[in-house]
């Protein structure tokens, strides 16, 4: 296929189209009527307090929507922001990457694609690790194309830059590490580049920015670890062939049934692949990652997120294919399909209520976002009116949305301790046990078990908020004093 001799018109007007859907996707959180997913309130309550590191995830995302929040306060879209802005930069970065390798038009297109894989289009609205690690996972596999080809000082350092940055916002990097190493292994070139000191300081510059990390949670005891060990051990039970060949048909599903096809298609024709220097980045940079996902699938379970930027990377491959071999309407065919999946996904409450259906709780999608706001009410003014309470939950998804909701004074969870932190609260806010004050125990279900380690107990509140037929959230709050200590 011929090369565009110019990209400056295809990316102006991408440029465009991405500041278009990110002004759809700002008005889309206020027409779905949606909170805060807890675990986006969490991290938000871990923005409050910048630190290397969390109990579970890796300091990037805290830093994201501290400085969202700083610039547009902490209302829904101050605390989505970062998924918004970063869902429309890692589509630019697909059209660098298809550009490169098969022209601006194909570049554009890609971008497109990207953008409107149902994979990227779910994670848009909601602020996850996911989104940081696309983007630098996808500038990642850019400086790497780059690097090899002219072996700059200013695309290795890319690359080193792009590596330890997503380790700091998920530690799947680490598998791009992986798929980098093997690149520059298996290509020619990239054996040549290998015997100079660029890659090896871009390797030390991955490991510097990622240190400190690693620093903190040694400091701690290595929580977060211990957490990625204790989850993959809880999900042993779940694997077998029914859960491999469900996130197969996930991932395939995730990257649109035209562009997971192609991209099958032309891993299978190994000969045509490594004869192209491009084409072995782009596999190299999805594959093991999607290899990885399938193991932990079959050995126990994995969840459909988990090769995200695989997904992306193969859907960008499969349009690389499609663009030089001039099938350009069968990407716009793909193009389309992912479009209106993904409509119908974001818009799903819109078409049941067209076609005159009732919503009910198993019909939404966005029923773990609902109703948190007016659950809460009760509990901030209760935490208004008693300023010196310390105000305790043990279930994280409660202690989250009491944190952003909430945001009282003190806030403890309870932890009595004899084993290892299951969460950050328990981690940095236990409730302290020589604590003397007033305690507003809030909880979903009865908890005798921690009211008896008080002398005094007075129940203030029971809310009950109505969701969607067949849901409801429910909480009470307890106002408990003398506090005996755990034991």
């Amino acid at each position: 296929m011929r090369r565009d001799a110019s990209p400056l018109g295809w990316l102006l007007a991408l440029a465009l189209a991405m500041a278009l859907l990110a002004g759809y996707r700002v008005w889309m959180l206020g027409h779905l009527g949606i909170d805060l997913f807890f675990d986006e309130s969490q991290y938000w309550f871990w923005s409050t307090e910048l630190a290397w590191g969390y109990y579970s995830k890796p300091p990037a995302i805290a830093l994201l929507i501290g400085w969202s929040t700083a610039l547009l306060g902490n209302d829904l879209l101050g605390v989505k922001a970062p998924a918004i802005v970063l869902n429309a930069l890692s589509p630019l970065l697909a059209f660098a990457i298809g550009a490169r390798l098969a022209g601006a038009r194909t570049g554009f297109l890609a971008a497109l694609v990207v953008a409107t894989l149902p994979i990227v289009a779910g994670l848009a609205l909601f602020v996850t690790t996911d989104s940081p690690l696309i983007f630098f996972w996808l500038l990642g596999t850019w400086a790497l194309l780059r690097a090899i080809a002219h072996d700059r000082w200013r695309d290795w350092l890319l690359l080193g830059a792009s590596v330890g940055l997503g380790l700091l916002s998920k530690y799947t990097m680490v598998a791009f590490g992986l798929s980098a190493a093997l690149a520059l292994l298996v290509l020619p070139r990239g054996r040549m580049r290998l015997r100079s000191l660029r890659p090896w300081v871009a390797v030390l510059l991955a490991l510097a920015l990622f240190a400190p990390n690693v620093l903190w949670n040694a400091a701690l005891g290595f929580p977060t670890f211990h957490h990625v060990a204790e989850i993959t051990a809880e999900e042993a039970s779940k694997g077998g062939l029914a859960s491999l060949g469900e996130f197969a048909a996930a991932q395939w599903l995730l990257a649109g049934p035209v562009f997971g096809t192609v991209a099958l298609l032309g891993w299978l024709r190994l000969r045509r692949l490594f004869g192209d220097e491009g084409l072995v980045v782009l596999t190299l940079a999805a594959v093991p990652l999607g290899l990885i996902g399938l193991v932990q699938a079959w050995r126990g379970g994995a969840n459909a997120n988990w090769a995200a930027p695989a997904v992306v990377v193969a859907a960008l491959y499969a349009v690389v294919l499609l663009g030089r071999a001039g099938r350009l309407r069968l990407i716009v065919g793909g193009l389309l399909l992912n479009l209106v999946a993904g409509s119908l996904v974001l818009h799903w409450p819109d078409v049941l209520h067209a076609v005159g259906y009732g919503m009910t709780a198993r019909q939404d999608p966005y029923r773990r976002m609902r109703g948190w706001s007016e659950l809460m009410q009760p509990v901030q003014a209760l935490a208004q009116s008693r300023p010196g309470a310390m105000v305790v939950a043990d279930d994280r998804e409660l202690l989250s949305q009491i944190a952003y909701y909430v945001q009282p004074a003190r806030l403890a969870a309870w932890f009595p301790g004899g084993r290892r932190p299951a969460n950050h609260y328990q981690l940095t806010r236990p409730l302290p046990a020589d604590w003397r004050g007033e305690v507003l125990l809030v909880h979903a279900h009865p908890r005798p078990d921690i009211v008896a380690r008080f002398a005094g107990a007075q129940p203030l509140a029971v809310h009950v908020v109505p969701v969607q037929p067949g849901q409801e959230r429910r909480i009470e709050v307890t106002l408990l004093t003398g506090f005996k200590g755990y034991r």
